[in-house]
């Protein structure tokens, strides 16, 4: 595989990226990011601007001096990047020892909470292992599975001492045992199942993504795989049983063509009433007024909703939403429903939530209602 050359950086929330056979032709490509970010009034930071070759034989691999804003961007072995520890030869070796790392401070952790050689009950001990331990062993498993199998021992070894400890086994325990037990798949079966998923997602993406054009052209080298020819690698079983079956794109709907076919119509309830600040009593009575006898006047014929969203304490902070339904067919009967949103929300998110409530106990009630 030849050596190519890939910057990556950020300026804010954009990412840049450069690949290329050549030095010239990556360094045209960074300086292209670099206009590009500078158009847009988003700079740079050089101190965390790294370079990285990526390729297979490392010895061949040079320093190159690449300049940004008259500053040297410094060239590193490897690199931390969304979590995943990227190397030069995309082994993962060091992701390995981080990830064994966490899993091992997780379980210790977790271990404190019980007597060394007591355990717990095994349905309590699955629970705290799907939820504090293995996190560890899942995040971004599908980029860094392509790891050899001394590396993927430590993941078994690992995975088996956690499960040991939590059920009170003893140390030399049997681990296919202890799997059986707890009902856990070994970890290179997990991994490939993981593998699996991740690259269905991929193909019901449009051919337009970026991960599907990369994925087209991914290679091998021997038993040497890139991240997304080993995803395919692994699902090469699965693929094959579903060759006569068609996999449903997932492609966005535009929001200009959502509600395309139709027309909403704004009604204006009230008139007259002032500002809602400074609103006198005698313009609040006729407000009232007006919102009674447009209700009257509806509730026969067409279904009313109200709905509301609100945060108390601040613009972000516990949120809440409620909806009313006033329905024709029992002769404007309301129902009113209300629900938590979160504690940590805004005020939109609860609106758009008192929508989706209110739409829903709208659809429960003419279903209800129509059949009695």
């Amino acid at each position: 595989m030849d050596t190519q050359l890939k910057f990556l950086g950020s300026a804010v929330l954009i990412n840049h990226s450069a690949v290329g056979e050549s030095f010239g032709n990556v360094a045209l490509e960074l300086q292209n990011s670099v206009d590009q970010s500078e158009q847009w009034g988003m700079n740079l930071n050089v101190g965390k601007t790294k370079v990285m070759f990526f390729g297979r034989e490392q010895h061949k691999q040079q320093h190159y001096s690449i300049k940004l804003y008259n500053s040297t961007i410094e060239q590193v072995s490897c690199h931390c990047y969304l979590g995943v520890i990227l190397d030069q030869c995309l082994d993962f070796h060091l992701q390995v020892e981080k990830v064994v790392g966490k899993v091992k401070r997780a379980t210790n952790k977790v271990g404190m909470l019980f007597k060394e050689r007591s355990g717990i009950p095994v349905k309590i001990a699955t629970d705290l292992y799907k939820s504090l331990v293995r996190p560890h062993l899942d995040f971004a498993a599908p980029v860094w599975a392509s790891v050899n199998d001394n590396d993927m021992q430590k993941f078994e070894q690992v995975q088996a001492q956690s499960l040991r400890r939590f059920i009170g086994a003893k140390r030399h325990s049997s681990t296919a045992a202890t799997e059986v037990i707890t009902g856990f798949m070994p970890v290179r079966f997990r991994f490939s199942d993981l593998c699996c998923r991740e690259y269905v997602k991929l193909l019901r993406k449009e051919a337009s993504h970026p991960l599907k054009q990369l994925m087209n052209c991914s290679v091998r080298e021997g038993a040497k795989f890139t991240p997304l020819e080993f995803m395919k690698y692994k699902s090469r079983d699965m693929l094959r049983i579903m060759s006569s079956s068609d996999l449903e794109c997932e492609g966005l709907v535009p929001m200009e063509l959502v509600l395309a076919d139709r027309q909403i119509e704004q009604i204006e309830i009230c008139k007259g009433i002032g500002n809602s600040r400074n609103r006198t009593s005698q313009e609040r009575e006729l407000g009232m007024n007006q919102l009674h006898q447009f209700v009257s006047l509806q509730k026969q014929s067409s279904i009313i909703i109200f709905t509301d969203g609100s945060v108390i304490d601040g613009p972000i902070g516990c949120g809440a939403c409620s909806a009313v339904v006033v329905s024709p067919y029992s002769f404007g009967t309301s129902y009113e429903w209300s629900q938590p949103v979160g504690r940590l929300v805004e005020n939109v998110e609860c609106e758009a939530e008192g929508i989706v409530l209110a739409m829903e106990l709208a659809i429960h009630v003419v279903r209800n209602e129509k059949q009695q």
